[in-house]
């Protein structure tokens, strides 16, 4: 049996002709998730709790060396290990759904996450899962919310994390 929600005004609920209408459809026979990336920190960020989605994770380190070339063309290598990193999740959050018309939009309720997050705010790193077995902790360190679509509501945002090196 699947249960199928929308944007509609059929109960005065919704906005008429709402632009971006939101079907979820729940289905046993058809359960099944494949996760790229996940970020928790004192919660997962998810559609259910932030009505946001994670559509994009970039990841970059480096080492931490220095290069000496010699009169004789030589050249010396030495390493000082790896440098701090960084990590940066986008995502897109949604305005609303019928079923809680009235509370926060998802624009609030992802930055309220990383309010609650932030390395000013939490002493412990987040965890940032890509796939299901690379797990990295890191450090909430920036965030920016734009709005995307006015007409719609829809907002994307971006947070930056910092990254310690391996030790």
């Amino acid at each position: 049996m699947a249960v199928f929600h929308l944007f509609s005004d059929t109960k005065g609920a919704c906005p008429t002709g709402a632009i971006g209408r939101t079907i979820q459809l729940e289905d046993t026979s058809a359960a099944g998730t494949i996760r790229i990336v996940s970020v928790k920190g004192d919660e997962e960020i998810a559609f259910k709790k932030q009505k946001t989605i994670i559509t994009r994770v970039t990841v970059s380190q480096q080492g931490n060396y220095q290069f000496l070339h010699t009169l004789g063309n030589d050249v010396y290598i030495y390493v000082f290990g790896d440098r701090i990193g960084e990590i940066a999740v986008s995502g897109l959050s949604f305005p609303m759904d019928c079923d809680k018309i009235g509370g926060k939009i998802g624009g609030e309720l992802i930055f309220d996450w990383y309010k609650k997050n932030r390395v000013a705010a939490r002493p412990n790193p987040v965890t940032i899962t890509i796939g299901t077995k690379t797990i990295i902790d890191g450090f909430v360190t920036a965030f920016t919310l734009d709005v995307v679509d006015p007409k719609t509501g829809i907002m994307q945002w971006n947070m930056q994390m910092v990254v310690l090196p391996e030790k």
